[in-house]
């Protein structure tokens, strides 16, 4: 894709610095997205992936993916937590491809049926759906241990509530 007008100018790589590229316009538009919700956090993952975008040691926040999480890419797949909610899962080749970015996860459950003053726990984990249990039927964590919020929306969308640890 060719820039255009008002397109943000990104600088070129210089020596020992990584070229960055969206592998698609999901991928920008999150990005653009995480953004303008953490400037700083997003700048420092830049930062990150331009200078070293497969660092020797793993960090809490910065780490190659593996499994089903790695999706069986032929490239080495890496995510960068920016915010609590907030990732950056990239490929890495010559170049940075930046696949997926969003400001947080996502849930849902399109059989399930919350009624008033009702609770259901919502597990990340494989199971049977219950009335009062909900599985996402993930092998991987989705909730930080540190940190999270979940939120309730109503059908037509307005935030019914949320709650945080």
């Amino acid at each position: 894709m060719s820039p255009k007008r008002q397109d943000r100018a990104a600088p070129p790589p210089g020596p020992d610095e990584w070229d960055i590229r969206f592998a698609g316009g999901e991928a920008a538009k999150g990005w653009e997205q995480l953004g303008a919700q953490a400037v700083r956090n997003t700048r420092a993952a830049w930062h990150l992936m331009r200078t070293d975008p497969a660092p020797a040691a793993r960090t809490e926040r910065h780490h190659r993916l593996k499994g089903e999480l790695a999706r069986g890419e032929a490239m080495d797949r890496r995510q960068i937590e920016v915010t609590a909610g907030g990732r950056v899962w990239y490929l890495l080749d010559v170049t940075v491809w930046i696949d997926r970015a969003s400001t947080g996860h996502t849930c849902i459950f399109d059989h399930y049926r919350l009624g008033g003053r009702a609770t259901v726990r919502v597990h990340t984990g494989i199971g049977d759906d219950m009335r009062r249990d909900v599985y996402q039927d993930r092998r991987a964590y989705v909730w930080d241990n540190r940190f999270d919020t979940a939120t309730l929306r109503y059908d037509h969308g307005p935030q019914a509530g949320s709650c945080f640890r």
